[in-house]
């Protein structure tokens, strides 16, 4: 009779991996139901092209349900896009744009700002298409005319300061305020030099000292 043995303790090492899979699959949700929205379309309309359920998809794009590579390519391509791998662990527009949207919600700015900074040297510390891939995507609304401005106006900064091509969702007039206004990350912040800001962010009234994009 053989003994039964006590099972195996997991190895640091699949903690790890898991812990991965789990952030991996947060990012791939966030970017599955960004593209459908970009791509205005309906949840029906995608689960139709992909031939799955509504709920199926919704449990996907809310995270309850880890999809296989396939299924996401196929859920992807039924939106227009295509699941890819870009050789970077730094997380782009999409990341950015829910981050700070999550972060205004519960009035933290700070952090707001910070995700903002992040999200800028995560652009600078990238070259050719891979700084390109970052900013591709068109990020979920913050909430907030000001930071949605903003997040255009660090995307194409950083695009031209490559000479790469700029995507169409940085110059839609949604992205453009109506009045100057200080994005900074102190509210004792009142006002900026206007010889201190960046074109791209003059352009759209948001007035960021060219300074504090240089934190890489």
């Amino acid at each position: 009779m053989t003994t039964p043995q006590p099972p195996r303790e997991p190895t640091p090492g699949y903690y790890h991996i898991r812990k991965h899979w789990r952030w991996l699959m947060g990012a791939a949700a966030l970017f599955l139901k960004a593209s459908r929205e970009s791509s205005g379309l309906t949840q029906q309309v995608v689960a139709l092209r992909a031939q799955t359920s509504t709920p199926a998809l919704s449990h996907i794009e809310n995270s309850k349900r880890d999809p296989s590579a396939a299924k996401l390519d196929t859920l992807l391509r039924a939106t227009g896009n295509r699941l890819g791998v870009v050789p970077t662990n730094r997380s782009g527009s999409l990341e950015a744009g829910a981050a700070i949207h999550d972060e205004l919600a519960i009035g933290d700015e700070k952090s707001a700002f910070r995700s903002f900074l992040q999200f800028s040297d995560n652009l600078a510390a990238e070259t050719g298409v891979v700084r390109v891939v970052l900013a591709a995507n068109e990020p979920p609304s913050t909430g907030s005319l000001l930071w949605d401005a903003a997040l255009a106006a660090v995307s194409e900064y950083w695009l031209n300061r490559g000479h790469l091509p700029v995507p169409d969702w940085t110059t839609q007039a949604d992205r453009t305020l109506a009045h100057r206004t200080v994005l900074s990350g102190d509210r004792y912040t009142r006002s900026i030099d206007q010889h201190d800001v960046p074109r791209e962010f003059a352009a759209r009234n948001v007035a960021v000292d060219r300074s504090v994009l240089a934190s890489v």
